[in-house]
């Protein structure tokens, strides 16, 4: 912990009378920030807060305590949350190389197909193109293009 003040023995210990002055919801406060905060930082703040003699800025600088831990907290949340959707985004763009060839090779398939007869809808090729790969036609149909009229 914090090294203690050294204080004369009838001198009122200033942390009592601030804990006196101060109502339950402002020490509530005070407890989970310190909680949270190092001895050092704990010190410090008590050196700040005995210099004010106004209880509205002891309010402020309790509030702000408060909410500078608190930032803290997300901070580290924020943090996990860019590390998982960084990992999602690696993910995704291997699952979008490996989809991107299959469907190159479907629409060179459907090239072949509709060169032997253009008269042929894109439902019927991809169902023929599905035969041959063993896919889905439905999925085939959605991803394929017939090529554009001469």
């Amino acid at each position: 912990m914090g090294r203690k003040r050294p204080q004369s023995d009838n001198a009122p210990n200033p942390s009592e009378l601030r804990a006196k002055r101060l109502n339950v919801t402002r020490r509530v406060q005070w407890d989970a920030a310190r909680a949270k905060m190092d001895d050092t930082l704990v010190t410090k703040f008590f050196d700040v807060l005995d210099s004010l003699d106004d209880p509205s800025q002891e309010q402020r600088l309790l509030a702000y305590a408060s909410t500078t831990v608190n930032r803290v907290e997300n901070d580290k949340d924020i943090l996990l949350g860019r590390q998982v959707r960084d990992g999602a985004r690696q993910g995704a763009a291997q699952t979008n190389r490996n989809c991107q060839s299959r469907h190159l090779e479907w629409q060179s398939a459907a090239d072949e197909l509709w060169r032997n007869d253009p008269t042929a809808s894109k439902l019927e090729v991809a169902k023929k193109i599905a035969d041959e790969m063993g896919e889905k036609f439905h999925t085939i149909r959605q991803v394929i293009n017939r090529p554009a009229s001469d």
